[in-house]
């Protein structure tokens, strides 16, 4: 026995390269409202999701490193997503994500 999802699913959700800018992740999050975005490689192959929880998170470490939002942290626009993240959170505390 199963349960068919299909008709609660979106057959075609938002998704973000890997190696795009977080700006552009926070964008996306802000403008169309999503709770979930899907982190793909060039292949479209699934790599992760990031969660609204997760830029929470995210800001609140900016935050606590003197940036009044991540909005105004450094992120270069040449860096990909991991490379920013990386820049704001600590190794040890990637595990809660």
């Amino acid at each position: 026995m199963y349960i068919d999802l299909r008709p609660y699913m979106n057959p075609v959700p938002f998704t973000i390269r890997e190696n795009s800018p977080l700006t552009r992740v926070f964008l996306l999050f802000r403008t169309m409202g999503l709770r979930h975005l899907v982190v793909v490689d060039i292949d479209n192959k699934i790599q992760g999701m990031i969660t609204r929880k997760n830029l929470v998170h995210l800001e609140e470490k900016a935050a606590m490193l003197n940036a009044q939002s991540v909005d105004d942290y450094d992120f270069s626009v040449n860096t990909s997503f991991a490379q920013d993240v990386s820049a704001v959170v600590d190794e040890s505390d990637t595990e809660d994500y």
